[in-house]
């Protein structure tokens, strides 16, 4: 890895930028699978399907939340919080992070996309979906189920404020098509 470490995000165990790639000493002897990076925070997706996460802990994204002495984690830590399933994709943006199981479930965790608070222990969002591709925004997500789009989050600065319920439903987007002379505009239905 290499670039901005001020938040801990390169895993070295301190806050200091490298122009030039390296290996984190951690993942050293260990077989790296996906890798997901947000403005301060790295995900890390082991062979043995472990999780871990370094860099701004700010909102709970690296699967703790900062306290008043720790602001970030500069060393990887695991992430709990994924019983019994098979990490197949991890993403990071903004203050936030998600990991899809093989099955399509979706666990965020991170800056509160869904509910009223941050959460800093990954949690199934919209069990009801089966999820297929994610993107995360800054302060959102769009998600892809069975060739619907959902958008999570915020959206044009107001949040969509389902909860992580079994009742917990995106917002389903229509997508019209678009041409060189006229396009159409997303909206929710």
């Amino acid at each position: 890895m290499c670039g901005d470490g001020s938040f801990g995000q390169l895993g070295t165990g301190d806050n200091q930028s490298r122009n030039l790639p390296f290996e984190v000493p951690y993942f050293t002897t260990k077989h790296v699978e996906k890798l997901a990076f947000g403005m301060r925070h790295s995900l890390v997706l082991l062979k043995d399907n472990s999780v871990y996460g370094f860099g701004s802990a700010r909102r709970g994204q690296v699967g703790k939340s900062a306290s008043k002495n720790q602001k970030f984690y500069s060393i990887p830590r695991l992430i709990d919080g994924f019983p019994n399933c098979k990490i197949v994709n991890l993403y990071a943006n903004g203050d936030h992070s998600a990991a899809l199981d093989e099955s399509g479930q979706l666990y965020i965790w991170g800056r509160a996309l869904v509910g009223e608070h941050d959460d800093d222990q990954p949690r199934v969002a919209f069990p009801s979906l089966s999820i297929s591709q994610v993107a995360l925004g800054w302060h959102h997500a769009l998600v892809l189920s069975r060739g619907e789009l959902y958008i999570i989050g915020a959206y044009r600065h107001q949040k969509r404020d389902p909860t992580l319920s079994e009742n917990a439903v995106a917002q389903q987007l229509n997508l019209t098509t678009a041409s060189s002379t006229h396009h159409g505009t997303p909206r929710n239905i």
